[in-house]
């Protein structure tokens, strides 16, 4: 292990791009197991080996397909349990994780208070076997579905606000044919209810997308959002207005958004002065967790440790639930002589 690992190893980290929903193959087994499900996979190597995509559209096929062994409120307590299992593993001691409930669960006939009752009882598990990881949740719209559904499901969503740490309302879902701005109402009524709003676009389409949320839904954050190098305006209007991108590297070349890490535009867009954290976006179902991705990130890009740190401090200064966990970084990068 070089200087450089050790150190994104060992640093505490945030993660703000995290999907709760896209279980490990691991999960997937015992749920299947669990909920005695029929499905043509005995082991974890032919989960993994299920679990490839080169586009977008393929990739929520596929998960959505996954998605269906996740039925109970047992399931949901145990996505939350491993959720913080695997914050341990990788010293993340602040993730806000994504979930799709329109998008995964209702068609089923799961409700919300299912979901919003299993995460509460894996919480509390949690913070009784570790007292020092802050978990908050990011409810997703489905941009493919109506303005009108969505505003239901907000209203019905913003009942369980206190039950859950549950802080931002963002989309995602298929980006072609579906402009942001089909959402607005969503958005304004979002901002209504005291909601933090964030949003996947600039993955599957350019840095149009990118403009026509920023624009129409009036987004804090833009998720993935690498498109935006394409757009010098946009570039300008990011860092000016202070746009954090929560870029997924792993996931952005997974799916086919550049052919390549050399073809990453990270450096690019870093040196345009917009603001980037590194994120995982899905780890359980793609090659790298967050660790992966910085140490992947560093290695390709030939990143400085100042530039590292730039990265990480970027992702707890720009979260949703303020600046209380900065100290606890700050207070390592100092202690370990790296700042």
């Amino acid at each position: 292990m070089n200087k450089i690992e050790k150190f994104i190893k060992e640093c505490p980290k945030a993660e703000l791009h995290f999907h709760i929903d896209n279980i490990s193959p691991e999960l997937y087994l015992k749920f299947v197991k669990r909920n005695h499900m029929n499905v043509p996979f005995q082991t974890v190597e032919e989960v993994k080996n299920y679990y490839t995509f080169s586009t977008l559209n393929e990739f929520i096929e596929k998960m959505l397909a996954s998605i269906e062994a996740i039925q109970t409120e047992e399931d949901f307590k145990d996505m939350v349990i491993e959720c913080a299992k695997d914050m341990k593993r990788q010293n993340i001691i602040y993730r806000e994780c994504m979930f799709d409930y329109t998008g995964c669960y209702q068609k089923r006939g799961i409700t919300l208070e299912t979901l919003v009752n299993g995460f509460y009882e894996g919480l509390k598990v949690v913070n009784h076997l570790y007292n020092d990881l802050d978990i908050r949740f990011i409810a997703n719209i489905d941009r493919t579905d109506s303005a009108e559904n969505n505003l239901q499901y907000l209203n019905e969503l913003v009942k369980y606000k206190e039950k859950i740490p549950l802080i931002a309302i963002g989309m995602d879902m298929a980006e072609i044919g579906y402009p942001a701005s089909h959402q607005k109402e969503i958005f304004e009524k979002a901002k209504e209810y005291g909601f933090h709003l964030t949003g996947h676009n600039g993955e599957d389409v350019g840095a149009e997308s990118v403009w026509d949320a920023l624009k129409s839904c009036h987004l804090e954050r833009v998720d993935h959002g690498i498109r935006s190098v394409e757009d010098g305006e946009l570039l300008k209007y990011e860092k000016e207005n202070n746009v954090l991108l929560t870029l997924c590297p792993d996931s952005n070349i997974s799916l086919g958004v550049y052919p390549s890490w050399q073809d990453y535009p990270l450096r690019k867009i870093m040196e345009s002065g917009v603001k980037v954290c590194i994120n995982s976006d899905d780890p359980g179902i793609l090659t790298y967790d967050l660790v992966g991705n910085l140490i992947k990130c560093a290695e390709i890009f030939q990143l400085t440790e100042k530039e590292i740190v730039e990265l990480i401090r970027n992702a707890f200064v720009y979260n949703f639930a303020g600046n209380q966990h900065i100290s606890k970084v700050d207070e390592w990068l100092q202690k370990n002589n790296v700042i």
